[in-house]
């Protein structure tokens, strides 16, 4: 079988009838990381898995890789082979519904090289975008985490990937936003103008036509003066459509999540702040809800505070930090069948390091004393008009995460903690009709019955919410869960040292 057949049978959704639960793998697995998988989805539905990954060592020069996919009911087809030079790393990829694109860290040529694999299981297309010593130095960073290679690629068209590129150059930091069409061999570049030398960039959705940005512009690093704006991008050219401040508002806004409303309009979700405020450095005042259309006009806003809305049903303080919880970080809004939202949060703490003293101590220099701990899941349901109407704390184990946190502010914190793997949300799932959303996350128990990974699911449905959990106590070296078909959760576990990976489709309640 071929990846054109395999891959085209996925997305026709194929029905097996088959169910799948025997675990099964890949063998000669050299090297993969958790960048090197995901789901394949069409709209909301999962449609199959990939894992791309290291095979075979050719020459002291060049590596075999391989692209294996699976259906939805693990079945799989003949994988494809690749081979790629030593100094090019897998950064990052993702899957629309009828390609597969995959991003490049190519140390030879120092560039960042895209290749989309079309239905037809041809190499449909590729560019390079070169890279300096700076940015390529910051990728290698990147790459040494495990988590993710910084390029921030993401659907946002059946036909359009983007990915957003943090530039470095000397002091100055900034982006490139790149958009790849995988049914025909086009793609666009955007850079931002000369005098945004210190900006930061980050793809937030998209209409039928144009991609939404959140910008974030800094005057000097230490000052603590900066701007956030809303650029909107023609998703299949790259020409500029709008680009709107944040700040001229009743309040300043930070936009951070999004969702489509209807073919030309969005509804942004973020942290709002005071016009005297700086998003990346004070601390917010509640959550904002804006509706955008493609051309860039704010049509309504509404805003929920800490203060009064929010704690009504959470004990919150002024600067929106909850009890025992802390801060929370957004991961996803999505919406419901009652018309709707619902917010996935996390929470996170300031802590102080007791080894990173010691150690400051001993060295006699001052390296920072202070981590970050991740505390609970936080889940807020709130109607078509905005309004919160509940809220609920789902506790786990806190867990350290070891960063530099002394001189960064709690929302700036919390992006940096999401972009470098910390906390424990894994996915949310939707089904098409909105009536079934499902929001799963790990936590590693430490009680008397059970130390180990556990995988914990939040299922919403006819407005109740239910829990379920699996203990995942295994001798993998690492191991991890996607969204699957319902009813079902895909964990897949690597075994380093019998170069091996398992999988299996495990049922929930």
């Amino acid at each position: 079988m071929t990846l054109k057949t395999l891959i085209t049978g996925v997305f026709a959704s194929i029905a097996l009838t088959t169910v799948a639960q025997v675990k099964t793998g890949l063998e000669n697995v050299t090297t993969v990381s958790l960048r090197n998988a995901g789901a394949i989805k069409k709209q909301n539905d999962i449609r199959g898995y990939y894992f791309f990954y290291e095979s075979d060592k050719i020459d002291r020069n060049t590596r075999e890789y391989t692209l294996q996919v699976l259906d939805e009911n693990l079945n799989a087809a003949k994988p494809t082979k690749l081979t790629l030079d030593k100094k090019t790393a897998l950064l990052e990829s993702a899957t629309n519904e009828s390609s597969v694109c995959f991003m490049f860290l190519n140390q030879e040529t120092e560039s960042i090289d895209y290749s989309i694999y079309n239905g037809a299981g041809k190499l449909a297309f590729t560019y390079s975008v070169p890279v300096d010593k700076k940015s390529k130095a910051y990728f290698l960073q990147s790459l040494a985490t495990g988590e993710t290679g910084g390029g921030k690629l993401a659907v946002a068209d059946t036909n359009c990937y983007i990915s957003v590129i943090p530039v470095r150059d000397g002091k100055n930091f900034t982006y490139l936003i790149n958009g790849l069409l995988s049914n025909k061999r086009k793609k666009w570049t955007y850079s931002p103008g000369d005098e945004e030398r210190k900006s930061s960039c980050n793809y937030i959705g998209a209409t039928d036509s144009v991609a939404f940005f959140s910008i974030l512009k800094i005057e000097k690093l230490m000052s603590g003066k900066g701007h956030t704006s809303l650029l909107g991008l023609n998703l299949f050219t790259g020409a500029k459509q709008f680009e709107i401040s944040m700040e001229e508002s009743k309040y300043k806004f930070w936009p951070t999540s999004a969702n489509r409303i209807d073919g030309n309009q969005m509804v942004l979700m973020g942290a709002y702040y005071g016009r005297d405020d700086h998003a990346a450095r004070d601390n917010s005042l509640g959550y904002g809800f804006w509706i955008v259309d493609s051309k860039g006009k704010i049509q309504k806003e509404y805003y929920n505070s800490w203060a009064t809305d929010v704690a009504k049903y959470l004990k919150t303080d002024e600067k929106g930090r909850l009890e025992d919880v802390g801060n929370l970080h957004t991961h996803k809004m999505v919406a419901t069948a009652d018309g709707g939202y619902l917010v996935v949060t996390e929470g996170f703490k300031k802590v102080v390091d007791g080894g990173k003293i010691a150690l400051t101590v001993l060295t006699q220099s001052y390296t920072g004393v202070t981590s970050v701990k991740t505390t609970d899941m936080v889940l807020m349901k709130f109607d078509h008009q905005f309004n919160i109407q509940w809220a609920g704390i789902y506790d786990k184990f806190s867990s350290r995460f070891s960063i530099p946190a002394d001189f960064i502010k709690p929302p700036m914190l919390g992006y940096i903690v999401a972009a470098t793997g910390g906390f424990d949300y894994e996915f949310t799932q939707v089904n098409d009709d909105k009536s079934s959303i499902i929001v799963g996350y790990t936590d590693y128990e430490r009680g008397k019955d059970f130390k180990g990974l556990t995988f914990h699911s939040i299922k919403y449905e006819n407005g109740e919410f239910n829990t379920d959990k699996i203990n995942m106590k295994s001798d993998a070296t690492w191991m991890r869960i996607l969204p699957a078909k319902t009813g079902f959760v895909m964990i897949y576990e690597y075994f380093k040292k019998q170069k091996k990976l398992d999988y299996r489709l495990e049922k929930m309640n």
